[in-house]
């Protein structure tokens, strides 16, 4: 059984990120910018992963266009029109992200991957996955990307209950429905290592305090976030000391890394898988990524983070491009202000959380305090 450290050793213990490890097996910082379209156009530019001249035409050219209709998204007065451009912004982003793996080379025979089944709107409405012949599935191949593996044919989505699954406008969800809320912030996270079995695993941390508001034991918790395949329960002191006033509740991660040299090697591996079942915010004032994870004592359907927003985008977008009278009946009933939360705060969150895994850095906006 392994011996794990808190890495590295002799110093404040590494904090978590989605691309912790540089070039080098340096440490990353945070990378602080107001806009990081032009970050990423000179990233595709050199990027060894489009390898050929198309792929790398392709890759600039789409960003050009999920930049002019984010670009419109943020200007436009008319919430009506600010889903479907959402959505074809992140359309583009997506196929940067597909053409940037290098898994593919060319994008020119692709479709969204998502119908719409328009059953009487919100509350009833479905979006299945779809795929035609050899065409690409856009969706599905971010969700292979993202979840870990892509969703079987005809699966069905609840645009519904995806709409419980977005951190920033959750809270307006709980209240709205007079339910309990489904997010419990993360106290810490860290990385371990074992020096003799070269293992990395990674530790997470809850408040018991923040965790008591679900009335569940802490296997209960652990399976009610459908986290306890990958993750388990075990009784070790955070780092960086206890909450005031209260005691933690730590998972760890069960499929560890193994490393040749130096546990540097696999933690940006290895935070991409826990990545999976952790939820992020990116601010502009420290700490400048909040971590959440989401409990769902009836254990329903659940998606990555960018998977949920980028399905919710395409539903919205469709909904307003096919069936705008039910886009709007749905912004005056019950989940109204929570509709209208999404499409304000996800183009951003979006933007800043797949634009860090295409450049592969910690990347949040920048504030006044950053100058």
């Amino acid at each position: 059984m392994p011996n794990y450290t808190y890495y590295p050793a002799r110093s404040t213990p590494l904090g978590f990120s989605s691309w912790p490890i540089g070039p080098g097996r340096r440490q990353q910082s945070v990378i602080f910018t107001q806009s990081p379209w032009r970050l990423l156009e000179n990233y595709l530019r050199k990027s060894s992963n489009l390898s050929t001249r198309v792929a790398k035409a392709s890759a600039l050219s789409y960003l050009e266009q999920a930049e002019a209709f984010f670009n419109a998204y943020i200007t436009t007065s008319s919430v009506n029109s600010k889903p479907l451009l959402l959505y074809y912004s992140f359309l583009n982003l997506g196929k940067c992200r597909l053409l940037e793996t290098g898994v593919h080379s060319d994008l020119s025979k692709a479709h969204h991957g998502l119908k719409h089944s328009h059953l009487g709107g919100l509350y009833k409405d479905l979006l299945e996955v779809k795929s035609f012949g050899n065409m690409v599935p856009i969706f599905n191949e971010l969700a292979r990307l993202y979840n870990g593996r892509p969703y079987p044919p005809l699966h069905a989505i609840r645009p519904i209950e995806l709409l419980s699954q977005v951190v920033t406008c959750h809270r307006l969800w709980s209240l709205q429905t007079k339910g309990r809320e489904r997010f419990s912030s993360v106290y810490d996270i860290t990385y371990c290592y074992d020096r003799v079995s070269k293992e990395v695993t990674i530790r997470l941390f809850l408040d018991k305090n923040e965790v008591r508001r679900f009335a569940m034991t802490d296997s209960r918790l652990l399976f009610s976030s459908q986290m306890n395949r990958q993750w388990k329960i075990v009784n070790e002191p955070p780092p960086h000391g206890y909450p005031s006033g209260s005691s933690t509740l730590c998972f760890e991660f069960r499929d560890s890394c193994r490393y040749t040299s130096s546990p540097a090697e696999v933690l940006n591996d290895i935070s991409q898988k826990a990545c999976q079942r952790i939820y992020t915010i990116a601010n502009q004032q420290p700490p400048y990524f909040n971590y959440y994870i989401y409990i769902n004592a009836e254990r329903r359907q659940r998606a990555q983070q960018l998977i949920v927003i980028y399905a919710l985008a395409f539903y919205f977008g469709s909904m307003v491009r096919y069936t705008p009278d039910k886009f709007e009946a749905a912004l005056n009933q019950k989940f109204g202000a929570v509709l209208q939360e999404f499409i304000l705060s996800a183009g951003p969150q979006f933007l800043y959380l797949i634009a860090s895994d295409i450049l592969k850095i910690p990347l949040a906006k920048s504030g006044a305090s950053h100058y």
